[in-house]
């Protein structure tokens, strides 16, 4: 991306001279009112979010307060305006625990931000920036944001490579600028009424206040039992608390923010080709090159901090891709071995009805080579329910699945002095990870047809996927291509093969990955910890969706010019590696097993799916043999209910 004037932002990092001594990630919130602003509720939000910023925490209030609460680090600036606003932040600090860093911080005495999140060009934008006349007085990210925004506006944001939520308030001009990065990487949702807008970077810290009137919203929890996780939704699990668009912003007079809806612009989005050419081996050639150029410039960004660097590995080509990057990267800056990195997993090696969830095997062949320690965790039965419950708590709605495998990973990271995580999250939604993607494929190919639907034979658990590819393929060279989806979804398949696999891919993006990087920030900020991941950095985003389709799946490999990428570099048995994983937990045992009696109980004394669901009974769909993932919605619904509307929040 360039600047007018060609000045490259998003350039490539370097390794050498990047320490980062403000580097943090953080809770925010943003509370504008038309009636004096309660301290009491200002800081009640905000301390809903110490588990993001433990370190420190800071307020600023423009306008009349009521004085219900002492609060430290208080900044108070008076106006006659008839809207109030504060801004309040919680600190996690990866390096220095000075004041400079601290939020809200202000720029010219004009511009005042609140921001959780990572730009990781900031160096570069520092530069620029310094060259046109800016001064800074920190080394803080937090900081060039402000500098940007008052050089460039509002087309800061196409600057920025990175993960972002952010409110800045302009005290000159009383303009509001609220932002959320291309991918919804970082959290944000809000709330308002005829009096009040709020913001925060996650709904505890609003629905634990006595301004917001709330309650589940019960059209939002069936469809969650019948499809499963809505985090791509601007809906959440409570009325009136919404999520801020991914890629989008506001920037506008205070007194403009009271309609209906929030003047919500877009940024970016994301526009995949629609090529589809004939396989060749040389451009597949050049294309893991550059996919392998990206991926490495992306891991090497988000190395920017002077911390010990871990890792969760799961086993599988993408964590393992990551752990490989990150360790040729270490030695060529000269790093002692003992300080390369750290991977974290969660194994499974001593229950014998939960190997089939185990990659140790593979963990151990992606650490072998390399200077890197391994740290494992096995999951105790006895401690699911308890953990289960913090789970629920911190996911904020009512997550897809169980998420006790990166849940206890990171409560291993905890232990240790480990504070950035990186992470393989993104991969699969624009490489075409999933089997669910083999239909698209094959019914948009224009040739080797025959050969593409043999070969995904070797696919483990592919029959059904390419059949279907097939007999798309031939419904639309017979123009019967809209007749076979009308009889799909009259079957109440959630497959569609209309349209062709990149702009399944693109769409995915904003789907079901969108839930993936929630569950993510949810997971890691709740033991304090900060997850980047380098497949969603903007560039390789870019280039992947400009990247044809038989590039993606070829010859029955799935994500095959990543595996072409890391061909010679990876161990062969995770490069070519068919079966797929990626932290998978024994949710069958433990549900119908050892955690039986406590599943069904707190799904039997749930009102809230009594009352969505009269006829449910779990022990009957036990019985009907319900799959599992299904019946976890009912126990992850009731326990949801039970943390946020029955007043039993975990400690």
């Amino acid at each position: 991306m360039r600047l007018a004037g060609g000045k490259l932002l998003l350039s490539r990092s370097s390794l050498s001279g990047c320490r980062a001594p403000h580097v943090i990630m953080c809770g925010i919130v943003a509370y504008l009112s038309r009636d004096p602003i309660r301290l009491s509720a200002l800081a009640a939000m905000t301390n809903a979010l110490r588990h993001r910023g433990p370190d420190d925490y800071g307020f600023t209030v423009f306008g009349e307060t009521i004085r219900d609460a002492d609060l430290d680090h208080l900044d108070l600036q008076p106006t006659a305006l008839s809207t109030n606003v504060a801004l309040g932040h919680r600190r996690l600090t990866i390096l220095d625990t000075s004041p400079r860093g601290r939020q809200p911080m202000s720029y010219s005495g004009r511009y005042h931000l609140v921001y959780n999140g990572e730009i990781y060009n900031y160096v570069e934008l520092r530069a620029q920036l310094r060259k046109e006349g800016y001064q800074f007085c920190s080394n803080s990210d937090t900081e060039v944001i402000l500098a940007a925004y008052q050089r460039w506006g509002t087309d800061c944001l196409s600057t920025f490579n990175g993960m972002w939520a952010l409110v800045l308030y302009d005290a000159q001009l009383h303009r509001l600028f609220v932002a959320r990065d291309r991918f919804a990487v970082k959290p944000l949702v809000h709330y308002q009424d005829d009096r009040s807008l709020l913001f925060s970077s996650e709904a505890k810290a609003l629905v634990g206040i006595p301004l917001v009137r709330t309650a589940p919203n019960l059209a939002y929890c069936r469809e969650y039992l019948r499809v499963g996780a809505l985090e791509h939704l601007r809906e959440t699990g409570f009325t009136g608390v919404f999520r801020f668009p991914p890629a989008s912003y506001i920037d506008c007079h205070i007194d403009d923010l009271w309609g209906p809806e929030l003047p919500t612009k877009r940024f970016w989005s994301l526009t995949p080709t629609d090529s589809n050419p004939r396989f060749d081996g040389r451009t597949a050639q050049r294309y893991a090159e550059e996919y392998l150029h990206h991926l490495q410039d992306a891991v090497q960004l988000r190395l920017r901090a002077d911390v010990k660097v871990g890792t969760a590995l799961s086993g599988g080509l993408d964590s393992g891709s990551i752990v490989h990057l990150i360790d040729g990267l270490m030695k060529a800056r000269g790093v002692a071995d003992d300080d390369h990195q750290q991977t974290f997993s969660a194994v499974f090696r001593t229950v014998p009805e939960a190997l089939h969830c185990d990659e140790s095997a593979f963990i151990e062949r992606a650490v072998a080579p390399l200077c890197a320690r391994s740290n494992r965790t096995e999951i105790p039965v006895d401690q699911v329910p308890e953990e289960y419950v913090r789970m629920i708590y911190a996911m904020d709605t009512p997550p897809a699945s169980s998420h006790m495998s990166g849940w206890f990973t990171y409560k291993l990271v905890a232990r240790t002095d480990v504070k950035v995580m990186l992470d393989g999250q993104g991969a699969d939604e624009q490489l075409a990870g999933y089997l669910r993607y083999l239909p698209n494929y094959l019914a948009h190919l224009r040739s080797d047809v025959l050969r593409e639907f043999v070969a995904a034979a070797a696919i483990p658990g592919a029959g059904v996927y390419r059949t279907l590819g097939l007999v798309s393929n031939a419904a639309r060279r017979l123009n019967m291509e809209a007749g076979l989806n009308l009889l799909l979804r009259a079957r109440g398949t959630q497959l569609q093969t209309t349209l062709p696999l990149n702009e399944v891919l693109a769409r995915d993006v904003y789907r079901g990955l969108t839930g993936l990087l929630h569950y993510s920030d949810r997971t890691s900020m709740h033991f304090s910890i900060e997850c980047r991941v380098p497949f969603m950095d903007v560039r390789l985003v870019e280039f992947l969706a400009r990247v044809p389709a038989p590039y993606k799946i070829h010859n029955g490999w799935t994500k095959y010019i990543a595996r072409l990428a890391m061909q010679g570099r990876l161990d062969p048995a995770i490069t070519w590696r068919r079966d797929k994983m990626g932290f998978p937990c024994p949710n069958d045992y433990w549900f119908q097993g050892p955690l039986r009696d406590w599943f069904c109980s707190e799904i039997s004394r749930s009102e809230l799916v009594r009352d969505i669901c009269p006829t449910f009974r779990v022990h009957e769909a036990l019985v009907r043999g319900m799959p599992m993932d299904r019946l976890m919605r009912y126990l992850n619904l009731a326990l949801w209910h039970r943390v946020f509307f029955e007043g039993e929040a975990p400690a």
